[in-house]
This record gives C-alpha cells, structure tokens and sequence, in this order.
C-alpha cells in the first residue's frame, strides 16, 4: 500500500489506521507472529501503527502489550503471562525518559539474561536518543549505556538493536521531545514521530523473517552516470571527481558496490545497444565493474517484461527486486505492471542512497559468510546454464555436473545459516513455517525432533547449505513440518537424495509412517506436486501419508550423498 511506502506522510497514516488495516488484512500469505512489547513508556498508539508495517511486510502480529513502565517486573518476578503467550519475537520499549532510573543498566541486563534463559526468541531492544538539552554529564551516560547495549548485541544470537539514538537524530531532537505528549499520555517521545519510529522496528522484524529484498535492478543512463552514453560515447559520461553531480555518481556507485559486497544481486535493465552500454564500464572511473552484475539486460524492450525475465533467469521471486530508474515514466510503468516490485520515487542522484536505505529494502543488522558469497553462487549458476546446452540429455547434463551432498543433522556451527534459509525461502516451502534461531537450537537438541540440512557441490562450486527439513515423531510417525530448499538448486534432484536419507533415518529409528504437509500460497506452487511425485498418498486437502513398511528403492541417481551423524 503506497501510503506505507517511504518517505510516507505521518499525519496522513495516525488519521486513516483503520482504512488501512482493513485494506491490509486482506492480503493473502501473511506470516503469523506473537510480538510482546514491554514498556518502558506508554505504548498506546505504537502497537497500531507497528501493526500496519508489520502487515504491509507480510507479517501478521499478535501483541502482548506490557504494562506501563514495568518491562523489568514482567520479565523477572511476572513471568507466566508473558510464557503463556509464548512470544515469537519480545520488544523492550524504553526511552530516554527511563534514564532518570539510576539502576536502568542493571535492570536492563537483568532482563535480558532472563529472557536468554526463559525465551526462544530474538530481543528487540531500543538504545538511548541524547537528551534534548546540552549536560556533558547526562550525554556522556547515554552513549555509555548504549556501548552496552552494543556489546550485548555483539555477543548475543538474536538480539536486534533499534537504534533510536540515530532515529532521533535524523528526525531531530528539538521535534522528538515533546513535553506535552509525555506529561499528558506519557509518550517516550512526539507522537507525530511514532509512524516514523514504528517503520525503524518493523524494518527490523521483517529482517528476522526473511522479508527483505534481493536483488536491485538498476537503469544506466542517468542513473549510474550523468548522460546518455549512446549519444556521448563512454568516455564523456559524467563520473568521477572532476564535477559535483560526477562525483554523485561515483558515491553512489560505491554505495551499491558495498550492497554487492553484502550480497546482494545486482542487475542492469536499460533501453540501450548492449554493446554500447557495456562499453561505458570501461570509463576509468567506473566504481563498478561488469563483473559485479549478475544479468546484464540492455535493450529497447518494456522494462516490466525485462524485468521479469531477470527474475527469471535468477530463479527468484519478483517481489524480491527494487527498481531504480531517474525516469518517472518508466517507474510508472514498472510499478503498474508489478506492483510488487519495489519502486521508490527517486529523482536525482543525490537522493538514491538515502531512499534505498531509510526504506529498509535490503536492511540487516548481520552479514552472514552465505550473504557475502551469494553473487558468486549465481555466478556458476550461469556457468551450469551455459554447460545445459551441451547435451541433449537432462540426465547426462545432471550426471556431468558430478553433484556431491553432505546432509546432517543442525548443528551449532549451521544456526544462523539454517534459520536465513528457513525465514527467507518462499518457493521451495511445503508449509511457510519460520522459526527464530532459539528455536532451530531446541529442535537440534530435542529428542523427539529429525532435523537435517543439506549442502551442494558440483564441479563448478559449492552451493553451501541449500536444504533444511524438520521432522516431528509423535508416536511411530514423523511429522514434516518444514522443508524448504534454495532457488539456486532447483532441478538438480536434491530433494530426492534428501528425501531417500530421511526415510533411512526414519527406518533406523523403526518409525511407520511419514506425514507430509502442503498448505498452499501464492508462492509455493514450485512445490504443490512434490509430496505426490514422492509416493505419498493424498489424506485431506492438506495432508499426505507415505509407509515405511516394506522395501524402499532409492530415488536419487545423480547426486553422491555423504551421510554424517550429529
């Protein structure tokens, strides 16, 4: 919903909640979650507002809403109210107006240690903004609790800063603080600041469950440079130190390069001779290089079908692209025919870096070893299309690539990457669960629980782990309640090496019966035909039975699978 898209009107937002919800709500695919927000001052109006973001990031919450002004006494001495609810993801809602407590580091730690030991679930935790008048004494405690804060962070799984220290220096400090707004409601700071301030939090919960972007998409002409390069030819396009608006470029350019670096897949969509385009990146002051992009779309075709052919060719979801185009009759045009496409109203290069990062599309407060090497991995997925075209077999392409696995059980080392793969994978998931990396550490522990990731090598690289599934023995039957797999390794018939290990786990472990789950959405339809073309035998609408009983021939031809225990 554009009223929701930054930069948004604030005003316009508080007055028309209920319009929005409703529109909202009706979405098809929302991911459900349980949000306790502790406070540390009047939450009232935050909960509202967070909701809508959180909806328009695919996330429906359930919110535990703490009395005011007791986050402390909830979590240590009040705590099975906050158990029953069972929360998926706990908000401590503090400000600067709970400095005045002398003893809020302590509380704060205390808080935290109880909730690592009590709760599965990432902690979101606002810093400190400086106060609103100039005591050295009063800044200098601030910036010292919010080092520890940020040490906590650093030595903790799952504990997201909101940092409003920064917020409310963008916004301002002299606006932030409203006096009337705390002495009447007891508002931690301007209401007119809490759409502001809810997008900041629910930026962050969408990180935690894989609703970011991918991939950015970008025009040439005017966009990564000044001027039209088929008009000027490549070495008059305006890049560089020797002008203001060249320089602009160059920042920019450095800008992406650095989400490259992230990884982020970067590709081009231009109207433009490809031969011509291409030749502008042999400008000497070209920040990037050829070899930062993974598709190169440079033609006089739509850009909406170009850009769909880029999702293509990269096997993901066009919801995952953000488009940035200096022509406004383009952006119309792509936001028309893909309104999930993520299109902010850029206009000049001075502002593409602040839009791309205050909307948050590729926002992460972790850069994990598999993010960093991502661009590589979609690199030798080309090399792998260009090897198809040498055979005339499936099989003999698929036997060629000499694929190896490792699949075992979760381990320590795997967590981080195992919970990425789970929260940000949509079309190879049979049953859309997420689940935080507390979670993922009491399942790898749990006796009653089968739980298996899967790498991929081939000779043209390693995939890294690119398969996780989740398995529940209740009686003499396991349960599948996940099993999600990258785009990257699609139609290379791993899912069938996996699905040959678990039912020798399964026999191992004298099980019966598997019990298989397809709950369909608007993305997962890669999946719908899986659990049928595995042999299980349709139950319900939802529900599929395999038997263990008797022989079971393996499926897997093509993939030597190494079998490791925990």
């Amino acid at each position: 919903m554009h009223t929701l898209d930054y930069p948004f009107d604030s005003g316009d937002i508080l007055r028309k909640q209920r319009s929005i919800k409703r529109h909202l709500a009706q979405q098809d695919g929302l991911i459900e979650k349980r949000i306790a927000i502790l406070s540390g001052s009047t939450i009232g109006e935050i909960s509202g507002v967070l909701e809508l973001f959180l909806l328009s990031f695919g996330i429906k919450p359930q919110f535990y809403i703490g009395q005011y002004n007791r986050f402390y006494e909830e979590v240590l001495f009040e705590t099975q109210q906050l158990i029953d609810f069972s929360p998926d993801i706990i908000f401590i809602h503090t400000s600067a107006r709970n400095l005045s407590d002398d003893e809020i580091s302590d509380k704060l730690q205390a808080v935290w240690s109880k909730i690592q030991k009590e709760f599965a679930c990432p902690v979101i935790q606002n810093n400190f903004e400086l106060p609103n008048y100039c005591f050295a004494e009063e800044c200098d405690k601030t910036n010292r609790l919010n080092l520890k804060i940020s040490d906590w962070a650093m030595q903790s799984r799952g504990f997201c800063i909101n940092d409003i220290q920064y917020l409310s220096a963008c916004y301002g400090l002299e606006n932030w603080f409203h006096e009337q707004d705390y002495l009447m409601y007891k508002y931690g700071f301007s209401v007119k600041a809490i759409p502001l301030f809810c997008f900041h939090v629910a930026k962050l919960v969408k990180s935690l469950y894989g609703k970011n972007q991918k991939c950015l998409v970008l025009d040439l002409d005017n966009t990564l440079w000044g001027g039209v390069v088929g008009e000027i030819g490549a070495s008059a396009i305006e890049i560089g130190p020797e002008t203001a608006l060249g320089e602009a470029y160059s920042n920019f350019q450095r800008y992406v390069k650095g989400l490259h670096n992230r990884g982020i897949i970067l590709a081009i969509c231009s109207k433009n001779d490809e031969h011509i385009a291409r030749e502008a990146f042999e400008n000497p002051n070209m920040v990037l290089q050829l070899d930062d992009i993974a598709v190169f779309c440079a033609n006089w075709e739509n850009k909406a079908d170009n850009i769909r052919k880029i999702a293509g060719m990269l096997n993901i979801l066009t919801e995952s692209i953000v488009f940035i185009d200096d022509n406004p009759a383009e952006r119309e045009l792509v936001r028309h025919a893909l309104p999930e496409v993520k299109v902010p109203e850029v206009n000049s290069v001075v502002d593409f870096i602040r839009y791309i990062e205050d909307a948050g599309y590729f926002y992460t407060q972790h850069v994990s070893d598999e993010d960093v090497k991502r661009n590589e991995y979609y690199k030798t997925e080309f090399k792998r299309a260009e090897a198809i075209k040498t055979f005339t077999g499936y099989g003999d392409y698929l036997r060629s690539l000499q694929m190896s696995s490792k699949i075992r059980p979760f381990d320590a080392v795997s967590f981080d990457r195992i919970t990425q793969l789970i929260n940000k994978t949509n079309q190879f998931n049979l049953t859309t669960k997420r689940y935080s990396s507390g979670e993922i550490e009491e399942i790898a522990l749990h006796p009653d629980f089968i739980s298996l990731y899967a790498t991929l090598d081939d000779k043209f690289g390693n995939n890294g782990i690119v398969s996780v599934l989740i398995g529940e023995v209740i009686a003499d039957a396991l349960h599948i309640r996940l099993w999600v797999m990258s785009c990257r390794v699609f139609k290379r018939e791993l899912e069938l090496a996996i699905f040959d290990y678990l039912v020798q786990v399964c026999k191992d472990r004298q099980l019966k019966q598997l019990v298989g789950y397809y709950y369909k959405t608007g993305k997962n339809a890669y999946v719908s035909g899986l659990l049928d073309d595995l042999g299980f035998q349709k139950l319900t609408d939802d529900t599929w039975s395999f038997s263990l009983d008797g022989e079971y021939q393996n499926k897997n031809k093509y993939i030597q699978v190494k079998r490791e225990n925990a």
